[in-house]
Parts: C-alpha cells; sequence; structure tokens
C-alpha cells in the first residue's frame, strides 16, 4: 500500500496532469452521463469535475485523473471491490470523484465528503410516442360511479314504465279473455327506457297523464346525457391521452412489459436483494425478480434503452443529465422519467480512503463552493436542456385516426347481444312460446 499523496503542486498552482506527476493527487473518475461526468474526451468534462477543479484550484493543489480499467464505480467480488471503488481501498488513488451514494454498504472503505448532491430516485425509460388504441373508449367519458348511476336511473325508469304499462293494460283489457303476457307488457317499459337514453325514441312511452310525465321527464334527463357523453368523447378523441407504461414503484412491479436494470456498482444490487429476502411480498422486494443483466457503465445505458424493454433506475441527476446529452446530440425528447417514489432518498458526492489526511482541507472548501451557489449553478447550466424532456407526458399535440382496437369494445358489446338474441330465439322455438305468444294475439 502507497504512501499518503501529500499535495505539493510542482508549479505552485493548480493544474491537471494527464500523468501520474510527484505532489499531484490522483483521483478515480468513472463515467457517469455526459452533463455529470464526461469521459469521452480529454480533458474530461461534467458538473461534477467542474466542481472539483474549482476546488482544486482554490486549494492549489494538482491533480491527475485516471479511469479505473473497467470503468465502474465498483462491486463487491469475492471479498474485494472492483473498479473505483477497489483502487481506493487499495490506496491506488487518494479520492474518488464519484458522485458515490453515501450508504452503509461501503462505508468500511470509503469515507464521505459533504453531501451536496440530494436525490430521489428514477427510472429511464424510452419515450412513448404513439398513442395506443384503447378498446375501452366509449366508456371514458364518464366514471365508473357515473355509468352505475346511469344503469340504475334506467332500471328505475324503465321499471316504473313497465308498472305502468302492466297496469293500463290491465284496466283497457280486463274484459277481454286473451291478455298479454305481465312479463311483454313490463319489458316494454324497460325496453322504451334504453331506446330514450340511447336514439330519444319516444315510442312505446307509457300513456295518461302519469305516463307522459315521466316521459317528459326521462326526456330532458337523458337528453343532457347523451350531449355531454357526446361532448366528452369528442374532446377525449382530440385530446388524446399517452398511456403511461407505470407511474411508480408499485405500477412497475405489476406491469410485465419492462425488466430492470442499473449501472454497474450501484447500490440498488444490495438493496433489492435484501428485500426480496427479507419482505418479499412489498414492491421494492418484487424488483429484485425482476431484474435484467445490470448496465457495465453509464455509457451504455441510453442505447439499452432505446433498443431494449428496459428500466434503467438511478439517481434523479444522473437520469436528467442522460435526458441533457441525449437532447443536445438528436434535438428531441426520446427518453422519459418515472419517479420510483418508494426508494429512500440519498446524499452523493466524493469519497475519500479511510483516515486520508486530505478530508479536512477538501470538505472544508466543497461546503464553500456549495454555499457559494457555484455548486447550483453548475449543475443547472448542464441540465437546462433536460426541462423540456421533464414536462410530463400525458398527451400529444399530433392527432391520430381511430385504430380497429378502439372499436373492439363495442363489436364486442354488439357480438354478445347477437349471441344473447340467439340463445333467446333457441328457447323460444325449444319450448314452443314464441308459437304460443302469436296464437294468443
Amino acid at each position: 500500500m502507497r504512501e499518503w499523496t501529500i499535495p505539493n503542486s510542482p508549479t505552485g498552482k493548480s493544474f491537471e496532469a494527464f500523468e501520474p506527476t510527484p505532489g499531484c493527487i490522483s483521483v478515480a473518475v468513472t463515467p457517469w452521463s455526459q452533463a455529470i461526468v464526461d469521459l469521452s474526451k480529454k480533458p474530461y468534462t461534467g458538473a461534477h469535475i467542474e466542481i472539483f477543479r474549482i476546488m482544486m484550484q482554490y486549494l492549489g493543489w494538482c491533480y491527475y485523473l485516471v479511469a479505473p480499467a473497467d470503468m465502474s464505480l465498483g462491486i463487491l467480488v469475492n471479498g474485494s471491490y472492483t473498479g473505483g471503488v477497489g483502487m481506493l481501498a487499495r490506496r491506488e488513488v487518494d479520492m474518488l470523484m464519484g458522485p458515490i451514494v453515501q450508504h452503509p454498504t461501503r462505508s468500511e472503505l470509503v469515507e464521505y465528503a459533504q453531501a451536496y448532491l440530494y436525490n430521489t430516485h428514477y427510472f429511464l425509460y424510452k419515450k412513448i410516442t404513439k398513442v395506443q388504441p384503447d378498446v375501452l373508449i366509449f366508456t371514458k367519458p364518464f366514471l365508473t360511479d357515473v355509468w352505475l348511476w346511469v344503469l340504475a336511473s334506467v332500471i328505475a325508469v324503465g321499471g316504473t314504465a313497465g308498472l305502468l304499462h302492466l297496469v293500463h293494460s290491465y284496466i283497457r283489457n280486463s274484459h277481454l279473455k286473451s291478455k298479454q303476457s305481465k312479463w311483454v307488457m313490463f319489458s316494454r317499459g324497460l325496453t322504451w327506457a334504453w331506446k330514450t337514453v340511447l336514439a330519444q325514441d319516444p315510442s312505446d312511452s307509457p300513456g295518461e297523464r302519469s305516463g307522459r310525465l315521466l316521459s317528459t321527464l326521462w326526456l330532458i334527463n337523458c337528453f343532457m346525457i347523451i350531449n355531454m357523453y357526446q361532448c366528452n368523447i369528442t374532446a377525449i378523441l382530440i385530446n388524446d391521452k399517452v398511456k403511461l407504461p407505470f407511474t411508480s414503484v408499485e405500477d412497475f412491479v405489476t406491469q410485465k412489459t419492462y425488466k430492470l436494470t442499473w449501472i454497474n456498482g450501484q447500490i440498488y444490487s444490495s438493496f433489492f436483494q435484501e428485500y426480496a429476502v427479507n419482505q418479499p411480498d412489498l414492491p421494492l422486494g418484487k424488483l429484485w425478480g425482476m431484474r435484467d443483466d445490470y448496465q457495465p457503465d453509464a455509457n451504455h445505458v441510453v442505447s439499452t434503452v432505446m433498443t431494449e424493454k428496459v428500466a434503467v433506475v438511478a439517481a434523479r441527476w444522473l437520469q436528467r443529465g442522460f435526458m441533457a446529452g441525449d437532447f443536445s446530440e438528436f434535438g428531441e425528447c426520446r427518453l422519459a422519467l418515472a419517479e420510483a417514489n418508494s426508494l429512500p432518498p440519498v446524499y452523493m458526492t466524493y469519497g475519500y480512503p479511510k483516515n486520508s489526511p486530505l478530508q479536512v482541507k477538501v470538505d472544508i472548501m466543497l461546503l464553500r463552493v456549495v454555499q457559494s451557489g457555484i455548486a447550483g449553478n453548475l449543475l443547472s447550466n448542464s441540465l437546462w436542456n433536460s426541462s423540456w424532456c421533464m414536462r410530463p407526458q400525458t398527451s400529444l399535440s399530433d392527432s391520430r385516426p381511430l385504430a380497429v382496437t378502439d372499436f373492439l369494445g363495442l363489436f364486442a358489446i354488439y357480438g354478445l347481444g347477437m349471441i344473447l338474441a340467439l340463445l333467446v330465439f333457441i328457447v323460444e322455438v325449444a319450448t314452443g312460446r314464441d308459437f304460443q305468444s302469436r296464437k294468443n294475439e
């Protein structure tokens, strides 16, 4: 294990060395989203690196940024860490750029700098760009409880009209030997109520003053229901909504389309696995069973999301960095976020080896940079491209033609009605009831 590096710049000023240099601290750096840490070309860029450079400038230290061979933050394999955490544990470097999550998992090896990146967790997935046809779109103008009230009203009014038909028929035809069956007379009221709702058809309306009063009130009521339905269905078709695959952890564990993945070296492996063992029935416990192969590094995240049915879970700042970089490259929002609301928020920062002599001075300088607003300004400037893509993804500006799927619900109802009518016909033929009713007439 090498000796601690005592910062002593050969020039007396801060500069970035591109090879190991005596008196310059070495820092392990791993790729994240381009806006946060970008290792695609030298000198490395990203808001997190720029904050580090500002601290080094004020401290007057020179530094050498070195990327691990596997380009990962590091995971525990056979009792030892790989990647940047492994380099830090073996004292091959003096600091870890990160940003690394403050978490007990690595606390036996890593001392954390002052936390400055507060993060909630989000799922990153390919943005839905087409409105999906909806089989039950014809039911959407009203909520379920409204439909139940309409159905109850039809039954109540139809039943009342049926009773009026029955009473009036009995009074008018009391001297006749052959009368229509009670069910036929009663069903006329139900049929009239349905016809009024669907087509404003007044035929078969009950007679006499009481019947006419009932018909008038029901026609007015149906007129209002039909007009509200037509207006709402028109608005729904014009302002068609995007059907999001999931909006929370609870939604994610119930869907079957997307698998879950994360970047190698993050804390999610141990976190989800622990929940899967101890609390498998909770949504967080089910996420472990939905995992796919992890991403070897951040460079593969966007390409994987765009080509496979996976969602990448990561801290919000990193996800916004992916969106900002992708928007800068392609000029459109190809990615979308959904909040992983059940995951506890975390702080991200820089890391040191245990008992590092650098920690006190770097922590003080980081605190000054954060309190001055420089860190927040750098992060905001690097992520501004993602703001446009962070808008709620609920509707599309382009209209779409109706697909067959949009009518399947109506076709299903019509088909069910035909089957029911066929069954009634078979029963009537088998029992001879239709012939008997004609004979009575």
